[in-house]
């Protein structure tokens, strides 16, 4: 039936595109690196950045990785009582974790290689675009602090193993190439300029089977 129409679809870009990017795109997720300099601070980088990375195919492909990223998250565990409850549910929550584990690693690693073998650290970053109500109620920026949260990587069995707590509001990232020092992982005050964020707080870095940097 839609096939006399699937040309005019295509012109006006109603089909499978549309579907993705509107009428309601979800949140966006990103990466924000942490990067040690000699002199202890620290340079802050986003990925996707469409200012730095270019031609917005490049970009594109930044942030299929990061999105693929928190696709595969999996939260640490499982349960040791899992494994004789459910052992079969229990390799397969192993295995996603081992495959999260895998890509975050290598992700890690590729951005020490690029950069001379300084020490990095990761989070995952969810930007969030806010409702056709929360905008009428209030208006806001894409890029307004707190539209930015960070993702935690913690157990969500229990509030024995991990107490539920607010996600953390950051302030959006520095801009690319920028050092700067850490600091307080809070809200910015509305009217001054957004301090850095503290880059210890939620980061995942690279750690040895003792659990050092």
């Amino acid at each position: 039936m839609i096939r006399p129409f699937q040309g005019y679809g295509q012109f006006l870009h109603l089909d499978r595109g549309y579907a993705f990017f509107a009428p309601d795109p979800g949140p966006s997720r990103l990466i924000q690196a942490a990067i040690v300099q000699p002199d202890g601070s620290v340079q802050e980088e986003l990925y996707p950045d469409l200012s730095s990375q270019w031609p917005r195919l490049l970009y594109h492909r930044h942030f299929m990785l990061t999105e693929y990223l928190s696709e595969i998250y999996q939260p640490p565990g499982p349960p040791n009582e899992m494994f004789e409850i459910d052992p079969l549910e229990a390799q397969l929550w192993q295995r996603a974790r081992g495959r999260y584990e895998y890509v975050r690693q290598s992700m890690i690693d590729h951005l020490r290689t690029v950069n001379d073998d300084k020490q990095v650290a990761i989070r995952r970053i969810e930007h969030a675009l806010p409702t056709l109500a929360q905008f009428n109620e209030s208006p806001l920026a894409l890029d307004d602090p707190r539209s930015y949260n960070v993702l935690l990587d913690q157990p969500v069995v229990s509030d024995t193993i991990a107490p539920t707590g607010p996600t953390e509001v950051i302030p959006p990232p520095t801009t690319p190439g920028q050092a700067t020092d850490a600091g307080p992982l809070s809200p910015p005050a509305a009217t001054a300029q957004p301090q850095p964020s503290d880059p210890s707080r939620g980061l995942e870095s690279a750690t040895d089977s003792e659990g050092r940097p």
